[in-house]
């Protein structure tokens, strides 16, 4: 990276000038732009599959996608995004039942919830609906109403027949003890 001395043109007098930002800034900047993409509150790759959906936009009907999407608005219906993540922001107002990935709520759904992964319940969240997901995290403040289920994995379980082809697989003889000689 090439650096100019602080509050200076590269000019033939160097002249000085008053908003040019020395190798300081410059580092300063680049360290807190990977700070915050490390703790995933910059998001750099994958943002061109990122659709928001801002506090004016009303939705009746179906919402489904194969993209994450942001709500600040409302939607009333259903929404399905089955690979995907949802977000619900603080001005979120969702009626409808959600299928999706991870689902994080900061505004307020009324309808049941279905998430593949996660569910995150931020502090402003209400929640009114059942709610199936394999990990949950329901902030201090946050408000639910309904049922919850937490899912397992799907790793199919070992029935008794492959119990019993493990243990004849095992030799039924025992080792043979050696003992040490300098003992």
């Amino acid at each position: 990276m090439w650096c100019r001395p602080r509050n200076t043109l590269w000019i033939k007098a160097n002249i000085p000038h008053p908003r040019v930002p020395g190798c300081l800034e410059w580092f300063t900047i680049l360290f807190r732009l990977i700070r915050a993409a490390r703790k995933g509150l910059l998001d750099m790759a994958g943002s061109e599959n990122f659709a928001q959906l801002g506090r004016s936009v009303f939705i009746r009907g179906e919402l489904s996608g194969s993209e994450d999407i942001y709500v600040d608005g409302q939607v009333e219906g259903t929404i399905q995004l089955s690979g995907n993540s949802l977000t619900i922001g603080p001005n979120g107002r969702i009626r409808a039942n959600i299928t999706a990935k991870n689902v994080t709520v900061s505004g307020s759904v009324n309808g049941n919830i279905e998430a593949g992964e996660r569910t995150d319940m931020r502090k402003s969240a209400v929640v009114n609906g059942d709610v199936k997901t394999r990990r949950i995290a329901i902030e201090e403040g946050a408000f639910f109403t309904g049922k919850l289920e937490i899912l397992g994995d799907s790793k199919p379980q070992a029935g008794p027949g492959a119990v019993a082809a493990a243990a004849s697989a095992t030799p039924s003889h025992p080792k043979p003890h050696v003992s040490d000689p300098g003992k």
